[in-house]
């Protein structure tokens, strides 16, 4: 009896001095947690994993770093590593951060300057419009907006464009009840309108208006020119008549 109690007491006294020690794991090999066979350095199987402390150096702007990766190369976070469905987040030693997938490659990149660059299409709210790099769904405001045009609408001054009479246009606007080259409320109601191509269009109708109103000038001139000439001829006959 008297045995048994040593080897007790010697049991729970190197058990307490261990763990006053700390916790101290294999130099090598792996360490398995829900799982005796690990096939990692560390491997967690079963339950997720929650951090409530941090490391003791903090991030930008005194952000607590409650997860850190150490690595003076590349460095990511990977969703089915070889498989068809693998995603990364990828973080680069240039400061760059890279989301990519196993089959399409990188589809975005932020570096850290702020500047972010997504290779695809981009949508903003919960509408994705085919064919068109970037989707809002809703207002948009910006201080400056520049469109980038193949031609403008300059070719109304060539000598060989064809200017429409004012009497045309009005023809034309009795039968179709918008101005010619200017798509209907209905069509833009259904489609939109493209904002470059609209201010090139609306920019060639001013221009047909300062074509229009230079003829109507020359000829309000030639007009006064024209009853001048006949004052003066009537002030003529009438001081001759005297």
């Amino acid at each position: 009896m008297l045995q048994k109690s040593i080897v007790f007491i010697l049991f729970v006294t190197s058990t307490t001095f261990c763990w006053a020690q700390g916790n101290h794991l294999p130099a090598s090999g792996n360490v398995g947690i829900g799982t005796t066979n690990p096939q990692l350095k560390l491997d967690v199987q079963g339950g997720g994993v929650s951090i409530s402390g941090f490391n003791p150096i903090s991030s930008i702007n005194g952000f607590r770093n409650v997860l850190q990766l150490k690595n003076p190369s590349h460095a990511a976070i990977v969703y089915n590593p070889g498989e068809a469905s693998e995603l990364m987040f990828g973080f680069h030693s240039s400061s760059r951060f890279f989301w990519g997938s196993k089959t399409n490659g990188y589809s975005m990149v932020l570096n850290d300057a702020g500047h972010l660059y997504v290779y695809n299409s981009l949508q903003v709210g919960n509408q994705h419009v085919p064919g068109y790099t970037l989707s809002v769904a809703g207002k948009a405001i910006a201080k400056e907006v520049k469109v980038s045009l193949s031609d403008w609408a300059d070719h109304v001054f060539l000598p060989e464009y064809k200017l429409l009479s004012l009497p045309e246009v009005k023809t034309y606007i009795q039968n179709h009840g918008h101005l010619p080259g200017i798509p209907s409320a209905e069509e833009v109601l259904a489609n939109g309108i493209e904002l470059g191509e609209m201010n090139k269009k609306l920019l060639e109708k001013v221009e047909e208006l300062t074509l229009h109103l230079i003829r109507l000038d020359a000829e309000n001139r030639e007009l006064h020119k024209q009853m001048q000439s006949l004052s003066d001829e009537i002030k003529t006959i009438k001081s001759t008549t005297n």
